[in-house]
């Protein structure tokens, strides 16, 4: 866990004299994301930081690959939902895609669009943003909103299966499903 924080930092405010170190990072932390046992509860706080470092990488020290590349990739990754620590960033970067509609996000013919909401809504469910940043949350409740309105009944309703009977209790309260 620590190895990947070290890293989003290098990414995060490294600049470029870490460029090319976090380029050679970025195939060892997928690795570390799609292990099998990944989400663990052993392992999750190891794999969010990795997906967090990846997020600090593609958004901040991005000059020695190419980033529209390796955003598929770090979509599929998400979400986060329990390393309040590590969330609010990774989720900042997600909703800044979104609203300028990067197609390496959406996906070609909006493709990743029933996975963007799912991630969300499971990231909305978890509460892993509420102690931190409101604007945030409200930012992430109306894309969700917004996503879930443009989906067709069929995809709309794939996506709340995904979810447990929980999850949708928790996001009925909070006003985004019915």
């Amino acid at each position: 866990q620590a190895a990947c924080y070290g890293v989003g930092l290098c990414g995060h405010v490294g600049g470029p004299d870490y460029a090319d170190f976090c380029q050679a990072a970025l195939p060892f932390l997928f690795q570390l994301i799609n292990l099998p046992n990944a989400r663990a509860q052993e392992n999750v706080y190891v794999t969010e930081n990795a997906i967090s470092a990846v997020t600090k990488i593609c958004r901040f020290n991005d000059s020695k690959f190419d980033r529209v590349a390796v955003l598929p990739s770090w979509i599929q990754s998400l979400p986060i939902v329990v390393d309040e620590d590590e969330a609010s960033l990774t989720y900042e970067f997600l909703m800044d895609l979104i609203d300028t509609r990067h197609t390496s996000v959406l996906g070609l013919n909006n493709v990743n669009i029933p996975h963007l909401a799912t991630v969300m809504l499971e990231a909305l469910a978890s509460g892993v943003l509420m102690s931190g940043n409101p604007a945030l949350v409200s930012r992430l409740m109306n894309t969700v909103k917004a996503v879930l309105s443009s989906l067709d009944r069929t995809l709309q309703t794939t996506v709340l299966s995904s979810l447990t009977a929980e999850k949708q209790k928790t996001l009925q309260s909070m006003g985004l499903i019915f």
